[in-house]
């Protein structure tokens, strides 16, 4: 006969095999991954939940171009991703993911300072402010440049 543990360990199993992720999804983690240490990320930063969400609202014909990873004021870690067609906000807590999406048209501008190392970066858009401090330089400018680019060249006619 066997003992209890023998059916949990089967549930257990049972269950982490029903929520692998399909071929096309881990394809898509994979090329969020690849894109995010191209945008300056670590491998840390890349292994952080907020950066591992991006993948779920990332559609396939979208791309990362810029990401900054940081801390947000009053609740923590931080991703803002600017993809191909907008920036997306992300932030984990327990029992709460924060997920904001702007068109670049949305947004007015950015601003930013350094105090040495690290930077702090203060998104302004119509639908409030975001704000990322100790994030790194390269990923910063960057970040920055690319945003920028994309608010100059967006069609602002109705």
């Amino acid at each position: 006969m066997g003992s209890n543990t023998d059916g949990f360990a089967r549930n257990f199993v049972n269950y982490f095999n029903s929520n692998k992720p399909s071929g096309d999804e881990l394809k898509r983690r994979l090329r969020v991954s690849e894109e995010l240490r191209d945008a300056g990320f670590t491998a840390r930063q890349v292994s952080y939940v907020e950066s591992k969400r991006l993948a779920a609202v990332i559609s396939d014909d979208e791309h990362v171009m810029a990401a900054i990873c940081g801390h947000a004021p009053k609740s923590g870690k931080a991703v803002i991703a600017a993809t191909s067609r907008r920036v997306i906000y992300v932030d984990h807590r327990p029992f709460l993911d924060i997920l904001d999406e702007f068109n670049y048209v949305a947004i007015s501008g950015i601003s930013y300072s350094t105090n040495g190392f690290f930077w702090s970066i203060t998104m302004h858009s119509s639908l409030g402010d975001r704000i990322l401090e100790r994030i790194k330089g390269a990923q910063a400018k960057k970040f920055v440049n690319y945003v920028e680019s994309m608010c100059i060249n967006q069609p602002y006619g109705g």
